[in-house]
């Protein structure tokens, strides 16, 4: 897992993985506003899906891990925290959709920290990291647009 802000991403472009660069960079460049349902990138090797939702509280908010695809979760508009842990050896899911969805589910999580995300921040997400996301920032859910990349790993 690793984050960073897109006023910063011609600072930390060589340090990027070249997939995640290039989503990046697509997301620096696109009207975040005006977009809306599957944005197409790389065709199924990365696609961005707009969201919009109330961030909730943190037990209400499913721990995921996926197989197949990294997360870039992109933060248009509001603030949520992201729980993050990484997924221990041999762990499995207790709810797994991986054929249908690429995603399994997790119950609780050990050792789990939280990033804030703010407008034009991004954390990357890759199989080996549970994330958690839409999880409220404060004390009440507040409404969130965001775009999630799938990178294709």
């Amino acid at each position: 897992m690793f984050s960073g802000h897109l006023d910063n991403l011609d600072r930390d472009a060589a340090a990027l993985p070249a997939d995640i660069l290039q989503c990046l960079r697509f997301l620096r460049q696109i009207d975040r506003g005006a977009v809306a349902g599957r944005i197409e990138i790389d065709g199924e090797n990365a696609y961005g899906l707009v969201q919009e939702y109330l961030s909730a509280p943190r037990e209400a908010c499913k721990a995921e891990v996926h197989r197949l695809f990294a997360d870039i979760q992109f933060m248009v508009s509001g603030e949520e925290t992201i729980g993050y842990a990484p997924l221990p050896a041999g762990a499995l899911p207790d709810e797994a959709h991986f054929e249908e969805r690429d995603v399994g589910y997790f119950r609780s999580v050990d050792g789990e920290s939280f990033i804030h995300l703010r407008p034009d921040a991004y954390a990357v997400f890759y199989p080996s990291d549970i994330h958690r996301p839409r999880c409220q920032a404060g004390n009440a859910p507040e409404a969130v647009r965001k775009i999630v990349v799938k990178v294709r790993v």
